[in-house]
């Protein structure tokens, strides 16, 4: 499945909810949306939930990346991701995560009514049409 990401947004806290194959292709998507994020003058957090995802390319890492490098700039504080994935875990920890996010890996600690609030404001960023579906 080609990937997708749902955005929302409650009081200045963001949350981008990344689902099934987070690659190249919704990048650029995702760095406009950031960039408008960050120019919010009511920006104060961003979370980054990963628990849907089930891959994660170098492209979308490099974006992540930059996300909270710009995000701690703007408020010296580390953006939360979360993920659960064992396989996504290893790579964003080789690739030095724990230092530019507060990653939380525990299932048992979230449900989704805590990360999306139903009556946040969302919208879909981006949705690739899954690869069985016609072009």
């Amino acid at each position: 499945m080609l990937g997708r990401i749902h955005v929302g947004q409650d009081r200045g806290t963001h949350v981008l909810r990344c689902h099934g194959e987070v690659r190249v292709h919704i990048c650029a998507a995702l760095d406009r949306y950031c960039e408008k994020m960050l120019d919010d003058p009511q920006f104060h957090a961003v979370v980054l939930d990963l628990r849907e995802a089930t891959t994660v390319d170098s492209t979308a890492l490099g974006s992540f990346a930059k996300l909270s490098i710009a995000a701690q700039a703007k408020h010296d504080s580390l953006p939360i991701l979360i993920c659960t994935s064992g396989n996504i875990l290893r790579i964003l920890q080789a690739m030095g995560f724990d230092d530019v996010f507060t990653i939380i890996s525990k299932q048992v600690a979230l449900d989704n009514s805590q990360v999306f609030n139903p009556e946040m404001n969302t919208s879909e960023l981006m949705n690739a049409p899954d690869q069985d579906e016609p072009q």
